[in-house]
């Protein structure tokens, strides 16, 4: 399976995002980035892409995603609200595979966030949103949680890792497991020796033999 992770909105110009307690356009890049690495821990082929100035930035960004024969292009968003208690995930879709999609992500999200439910972006938004007009694969646009919402942006900023493991165990239908989910590299695999104190010979020579009476066979002295 082949997905694409976009981060919404530029950086810096015309199509930045919204600012908050979080800066959306920022986040949305972090947030990205550590999905991707989670889908590939589960054996997906997984892109990320990010468009940081340009006004024709959705453009760009839709043709990276017609780019490839992807199985799902994903964008990710935060949301905002001069409201401020206005608060909660939710995931947009338009096409019917993009739907089942949206569900599988807004059924992990409410689990740590308020279920603002899956939306149709013209039927129950009444927006014509580029990414999923323009984007030929199945599409989905994820808004995270508000930024205008301090409690929203507390749990995201001391979860981050957290939601995009929730999201990405919501785009593959699969659940992450501790294994999978270790950032084990490979120097843990290697062997290390512990080294306990220095001392005189004979107590060197006494302690080597405590240890071999309990088991540590391969025990050394080596001259300081």
């Amino acid at each position: 399976m082949k997905i694409l992770i976009s981060a919404g909105h530029t950086l810096t110009g015309k199509g930045t995002g919204a600012v908050g307690f979080i800066n959306e356009s920022q986040e949305n890049r972090v947030l990205a980035k550590f999905i991707v690495e989670y889908l590939k821990k589960l054996g997906y082929e997984a892109d990320y892409h990010e468009v940081n100035s340009g006004s024709d930035y959705i453009n760009q960004q839709a043709k990276k995603a017609n780019s490839k024969n992807y199985d799902l292009v994903v964008q990710i968003h935060f949301n905002r609200s001069d409201n401020a208690t206005a608060n909660g995930a939710e995931v947009i879709y338009r096409s019917s595979k993009g739907k089942v999609y949206a569900q599988r992500v807004q059924n992990k999200l409410k689990t740590e966030f308020k279920d603002r439910k899956i939306k149709h972006d013209i039927n129950d938004l009444k927006r014509d949103l580029g990414w999923l007009r323009l984007t030929n694969p199945p599409a989905i646009l994820i808004e995270t949680c508000f930024v205008s919402n301090k409690s929203d942006t507390d749990k995201y900023t001391s979860n981050r890792e957290k939601i995009a493991k929730l999201i990405a165990e919501g785009i593959a239908d699969k659940t992450i497991t501790e294994n999978n989910n270790s950032s084990t590299s490979s120097i843990d695999k290697k062997l290390y020796a512990v080294c306990v104190t220095a001392c005189e010979y004979e107590n060197a020579k006494k302690m080597q033999q405590e240890l071999i009476n309990k088991g540590y066979k391969d025990t050394y002295l080596i001259p300081r």
